[in-house]
Order: C-alpha cells, then structure tokens, then sequence
C-alpha cells in the first residue's frame, strides 16, 4: 500500500495563492488591480525619487582632471632621470593618491553595478510573481463563468407537465 507524501511547503504556496486570488477577488471593488506596467511605473518612479550623489561626481570629475594632468606631463625616460629624487618621490605620490582615488571609484561603480543588477532581478522577480497571480485569477474567473448557475429546486407540487 502506497501512502503518498506530502509536499507541506508546495501546499503552504498553493493555498496562499488561493487565499491572494480568494481575497483579491473581495477587494475588486475596493481597489482595482494594477497591470504590471503600472506597478514597474510606480517602481520606477519611487526609483527616481532618490537623490543621486552629485559629490561622487564632482569627485570622479576632479579626479580624471588630475588624472590627465599627471598622465599628459611628459613621463619619457630621460626627463625622469633628470628629475631629482623629490620630484620623483612627488610624482610617485600623485600617481598613488590618482589609483586609490580611481580604486575607490572603481569600488562604488560596481557596487552601485550590482545594487541595479539586484533591483532588476527583484523586479523581474516580483512581475514574474504578479503575472502569475493575475493568470490565476483570470483562470478562476473563466472557471467561474464555465460553472452552469446553481438552479433553484423545484417544487413538487409546481410542476406542471
């Protein structure tokens, strides 16, 4: 005999996504449900809504500024050898302080890289969860509509054939 097992968590997801199509289904008349174009609107727009660092700008500006102008002085082998040892060691400084400064630009592109490659997966997370239930809910709707309307018993003695 053959007892099959239960799957506890595959339940938990169906019946909560009864229980969103269910409620959904009351509130219809409360609040209209949104497209997932509006919903990637209003996400966008909140997005829009938060300040960017225009500091981190003007850093990264002030930065590829004196980038150039240590890159465009000339570096040829014999000037440097002409250079006394300070120059040098000043030199050297500025070409330390331009890497870190480039370094930690570098750091926060990619980490605002990965802030918007996570917010893309999470809204593509959340529309793929929202299609999902809007198809549910246009399956119960059709469901409903395919179900013949309970028919009011009749009454012995109304018959009349």
């Amino acid at each position: 005999m053959h007892i099959p097992t239960l799957n506890l968590s595959d339940k938990m997801v169906n019946l909560d996504m009864h229980a969103l199509i269910l409620g959904g289904l009351h509130q219809d008349h409360e609040c209209p449900v949104k497209t997932a174009d509006e919903v990637i609107q209003e996400i966008d727009d909140m997005m829009q809504d938060t300040p960017s660092s225009e500091g981190d700008i003007i850093e990264y500006n002030e930065a590829l500024e004196k980038g150039k102008e240590v890159l465009s002085s000339p570096l040829y082998e014999d000037k440097l050898r002409q250079l006394s040892l300070s120059q040098l060691n000043d030199i050297f400084m500025e070409l330390e302080t331009l890497i870190r400064e480039f370094s930690e630009t570098l750091i926060a592109e990619l980490a605002l890289r990965d802030e918007l490659e996570y917010e893309k997966e999470l809204k593509n997370t959340f529309i793929s969860l929202l299609l999902a239930v809007q198809n549910k809910r246009r399956q119960h709707h059709v469901e409903k509509k395919k179900r013949p309307a309970p028919r009011a018993p009749h009454l012995a003695g109304s018959d009349s054939k």
